[in-house]
């Protein structure tokens, strides 16, 4: 395991917003505004034009970026910690995950092993097109269903469609083949089912292998503003 990992795989939750959290952002987003009041006073001014053709692509290269910086700082002022929901009982549960040709078997042994420790009961399903046995082998060896599905057009899309139509559980967990969910994923996300409102829930992750390279590190750096203060202020 490498440095970093175990800390990796503590379930934490995220923090409520408190009032000082809001205090602070709103002194932050005012300073940004007057920023952005001031850049703009000085990037509009009749000197700074020299190709107005040249201007006005730069400008709308440069303030469209700004438009997306304001949106977010938007999103970021309704942040707030979702309450969990508890889910009801005897929910009909699957879980989808999918393999393609070239795939390692032992991500699917990873994966496989964690849906098979999910608290909340539940069915899981391998949409397996590789023509592979040993995928069917470790399917089974986890409890899951295999489900042999080769030639259909839509890639992962196309097998998730094509096994929908041969399952009758209400509620569908689909699972990337790298993807380790901890036990109690299903007890956390399906109460907010409870919502007629609610057609599906998104959540955040998490990269396993952050702390392994420079780069690995930056790509999921990257995605956390995302999975995080904007997930939670949408």
């Amino acid at each position: 395991m490498a440095k970093g990992d175990k800390n990796l795989w503590k379930y934490r939750e995220a923090k409520s917003v408190t009032a000082i959290d809001r205090f602070i952002f709103y002194i932050l987003f005012i300073a940004g505004i007057i920023s952005i009041v001031r850049f703009a006073d000085w990037w509009f001014r009749p000197q700074h034009i020299e190709s107005f053709t040249l201007y006005i692509i730069l400008s709308l290269i440069m303030w469209y970026g700004i438009l997306r910086i304001i949106l977010i700082w938007l999103n970021y002022s309704r942040i707030q910690k979702p309450e969990q929901v508890e889910p009801e009982k005897d929910l009909k549960v699957a879980i989808f995950t999918t393999s393609s040709p070239g795939e390692p078997l032992s991500m699917f042994d990873k994966t496989l092993e964690a849906c098979a420790n999910i608290t909340y009961p539940h069915t899981t399903y391998l949409l397996d097109d590789t023509q592979d046995p040993a995928f069917k082998k470790v399917a089974e060896k986890h409890g899951a269903v295999w489900l042999e599905l080769v030639g259909l057009p839509g890639a992962k899309a196309g097998k998730v469609n094509a096994a929908l139509k041969m399952i009758d559980e209400d509620y569908v967990l689909i699972m990337d083949p790298d993807h380790i969910p901890f036990p109690n994923f299903l007890d956390k996300v399906l109460g907010y089912f409870k919502d007629e409102k609610v057609g599906f829930v998104q959540v955040a992750q998490a990269y396993y292998n952050q702390y392994r390279s420079f780069t690995a590190k930056g790509a999921a750096e990257q995605t956390y503003t995302f999975y995080g203060p904007t997930l939670m202020g949408l």
